[in-house]
């Protein structure tokens, strides 16, 4: 969904997206593919000239496990809100959209993925640790004299 930044006033604005809304673009990483959900937006256009947004993402997708590159299911739950910029102004902190209207799919994957520190794991996945020895430093100096 094209949502236009000049339209948005000082008073809420809501926006529904579905599944179609996230597809068309590039994934970040680690997401290889959306396959359903819908997200609500609400914008509201602050006296600053920044706009305040806020979001609930329920979108399926698949990702890329960080250890292996494995690709499994995954359910992402998102509430939250971000500030978004026309320009870095040294101020505030949030999301810059320097064009009067962006894709708002794209950008909530873009928030989503920033609060990743790491990436994600497949949480039944097993890792197999055949051929790899693990040591203390205590057991690895004695070995090493």
């Amino acid at each position: 969904m094209i949502v236009k930044l000049n339209a948005i006033s000082f008073k809420d604005e809501s926006f529904h997206l579905t599944s179609e809304d996230f597809k068309g673009f590039p994934l970040p990483y680690p997401l290889l593919e959306t396959k359903g959900g819908e997200a609500t937006i609400t914008l509201k256009k602050k006296r600053d000239g920044t706009f305040l947004l806020g979001y609930h993402l329920s979108l399926a997708v698949v990702a890329s496990d960080r250890r292996d590159a494995s690709s499994f299911p995954y359910q992402i739950e998102k509430d939250g809100e971000v500030l978004l910029l026309r320009k870095e102004d040294g101020e505030h902190d949030g999301y810059i959209v320097s064009e009067d209207e962006f894709n708002a799919g794209a950008l909530l994957l873009r928030i989503w993925t920033s609060d990743l520190e790491f990436g994600l794991e497949h949480p039944g996945a097993a890792i197999n640790y055949d051929g790899v020895d693990v040591y203390s430093e205590d057991d690895y100096t004695k070995q090493e004299n």
